[in-house]
């Protein structure tokens, strides 16, 4: 047997472990869970509520021991809890409809299953029932797992009137997207249109395209429903 003041003693481990094998610039974090452990970034750590900075360090051989149980997203669900949530900031919030969950995880969303202890861990918020949302006065919109910004007029033509606050933790942690575009086109449907006080307007031809738009600006591939304009 090996005596316990044999070893020395290194620190008080925590649910939250630095990565060794994380590489190229990128800080890497593995939160632990059900007998194994999560991979996720520093944004998706963020927006967990924990500080990256409070992960333990754990060596090398620690990590190839450990099973691994797949990257930690922020969309999860737990044994005997009902519904899928949404991490925000470090508060649960359950999604409303299985169509809510499409425009915040994509056609196939990437929900993480963890226990009941670690989901009863935090804190629970108001349901997400929209793709629309806003933080620190910005407005985005989601779709397809990724989270488009509306600077300036664009978040008065784009409907607006179901916003869901949400945290910069949150918004750091969902793809960016990029700036949405004032044209959008469906599958499905043709013609390309153009959003103007939360309506579409059908381009009828090429011409009138490049009559209103503008150098580099392309459509946005969305459903309608999704847009909230069908």
């Amino acid at each position: 047997a090996v005596a316990l003041n044999s070893l020395p003693a290194r620190s008080t481990l925590a649910l939250l472990a630095g990565n060794p094998f994380s590489s190229g610039g990128n800080p890497a974090y593995m939160l632990a869970d059900q007998g194994g452990t999560f991979d996720a970034t520093a944004s998706v750590v963020q927006d967990w509520g924990m500080d990256p900075s409070s992960a333990s360090s754990i060596s090398p051989e620690l990590v190839a021991f450990t099973q691994r149980l797949g990257s930690l997203s922020g969309i999860v669900s737990s044994p005997g809890i009902g519904g899928v949530y949404l991490m925000d900031g470090g508060t649960l919030r359950v999604i409303s409809s299985p169509t809510v969950l499409g425009m915040w995880g994509g056609g196939s969303p990437n929900v993480d299953n963890i226990s009941n202890d670690l989901f009863n861990s935090f804190s629970t918020g108001s349901a997400v029932s929209t793709n629309q949302a806003t933080s620190g006065g910005n407005s985005y919109f989601v779709d397809n797992s990724g989270i488009y910004s509306l600077p300036g007029i664009l978040a008065q033509i784009y409907p607006h009137g179901n916003q869901t606050a949400i945290s910069s933790a949150l918004v750091n942690a969902t793809p960016n997207a990029g700036v949405i575009s004032r044209f959008i086109s469906s599958p499905g449907v043709p013609g390309i249109f153009m959003v103007d006080n939360s309506q579409r307007h059908v381009l009828g031809s090429p011409g009138l395209l490049q009559s209103y738009h503008a150098a580099g600006e392309t459509a946005y591939t969305t459903s309608l429903s999704q847009a909230g304009m069908n």
